[in-house]
């Protein structure tokens, strides 16, 4: 009975930790291309990466604000990113200049 119960013991601590070793490995690389820049996101828990404030239009500011979104400029997110991750604030602060 007791080799029984280290057995099953011994399996779910093996079945747990290789749980953990796989969800690391798919995680890891929490980076996004859309093909005009690419997004870092955050990994909120240890299974789940949250990507927030990714801009799907141009900001609603000025004479856009409470009419229909307009596409947003793949030219200028393209030219801010060159190749490099973007942090949403960056793309936020070059609308309003």
């Amino acid at each position: 009975m007791w080799l029984s119960v280290l057995i099953s013991l011994a399996l779910s601590i093996l079945f747990v930790n290789q749980n953990r070793l796989l969800t690391f490995i798919e995680y890891r690389d929490n980076t996004v291309d859309l093909g005009y820049a690419r997004y870092r996101g955050n990994r909120t828990f240890p299974s789940t990466v949250a990507y927030l404030g990714i801009p799907y239009a141009e900001p609603p500011l000025g004479e856009l604000r409470f009419r229909a979104p307009i596409p947003l400029n793949l030219t200028r997110v393209s030219e801010l990113s060159n190749g490099v991750l973007l942090h949403i604030n960056e793309l936020s602060q070059t609308r309003k200049q």
